[in-house]
């Protein structure tokens, strides 16, 4: 009878035990942090463009976000964030094009183009994530967590810029006999172009925006109410972030036009941050 009795006891002390823990939870967080952020603005176009060398720009990812969490493991959280994307296409070199054109006599000939310019397409963007959250304690003052979840990317504003020189150079008047052609003038005859580009205008961006995230990282507790915490995470853009009057058709250097291609988001971010249990 007595070992029963211990026997109860000792469970019900386990299981008050095990409430206790439960119980004892931080349910409400808020966590403001910084970091660098490798964002890239992707479109097919550019980066299959050989005459053009493309390049996205570091920057800086900035914000706070709200944690709730139902029991110890499992929670959501939603923020706001600061966001810019910066990419700049180099066109610089002299070219001639694969593609025949022909001149005002009907001739053919081999376009020359002598480029020297940049196209700097400049996105400043508002993040609202939404995120399920895991978490899982290691010790009592360390925890692992695993966040994944939606972006919504709200466009602020947005630039096109594009400065440099861009020369083309055509045929000379000439005639063909025998299918050997003879320049005939020395004066300059078709396709011949020199343009300087010094533009700085908006560009047609969706105002709103979505994407993917995931990420995850570490918190460490540094008292009963603060902690610090290291946050990787990744964001995938799931739709084109211009207009449909900002999707134009693309040109590379020779006015060779393609079909427009979407301009999609993808960062990743390593955050750096304060958190305060509330």
């Amino acid at each position: 009878m007595k070992n029963v009795i211990k026997s109860v006891l000792a469970s019900s002390l386990f299981i008050t035990t095990l409430n206790a823990q439960e119980s004892n939870f931080t349910e409400k967080e808020l966590t403001v942090f910084a970091g660098p952020a490798w964002g890239k603005i992707k479109n097919f176009n550019l980066d299959k463009d050989k005459y053009a060398s493309v390049e996205n720009s570091t920057g800086v990812n900035a914000g706070l976000n709200y944690s709730k969490y139902f029991n110890k493991n499992f929670g959501i959280n939603f923020g706001i964030e600061f966001n810019q994307f910066k990419n700049t296409a180099t066109y610089k070199g002299t070219y001639v094009s694969e593609e025949r054109s022909v001149d005002r006599d009907g001739y053919f000939y081999y376009a020359t183009a002598v480029v020297d310019y940049k196209d700097i397409r400049i996105i400043n963007l508002i993040d609202i994530p939404l995120n399920l959250r895991m978490q899982v304690p290691v010790s009592p003052s360390i925890q692992f967590f695993v966040d994944a979840g939606l972006k919504l990317n709200l466009a602020l504003n947005s630039k096109f810029k594009q400065n440099g020189t861009h020369e083309s150079k055509g045929t000379y008047p000439h005639a063909v006999y025998s299918n050997v052609s003879y320049v005939i003038e020395d004066d300059v005859y078709y396709g011949f172009k020199e343009t300087t580009y010094n533009l700085d205008q908006d560009l047609e961006a969706n105002r709103a925006n979505y994407s993917f995230c995931v990420g995850g990282g570490i918190k460490a507790k540094l008292n009963d109410k603060t902690f610090i915490l290291i946050n990787p995470s990744y964001m995938l853009g799931l739709n084109n972030v211009m207009s449909k009057n900002g999707s134009k058709e693309y040109k590379n250097i020779f006015n060779e036009k393609t079909a427009s291609d979407p301009f999609k988001l993808s960062q990743f971010v390593l955050k750096f941050g304060v958190g305060f249990n509330l």
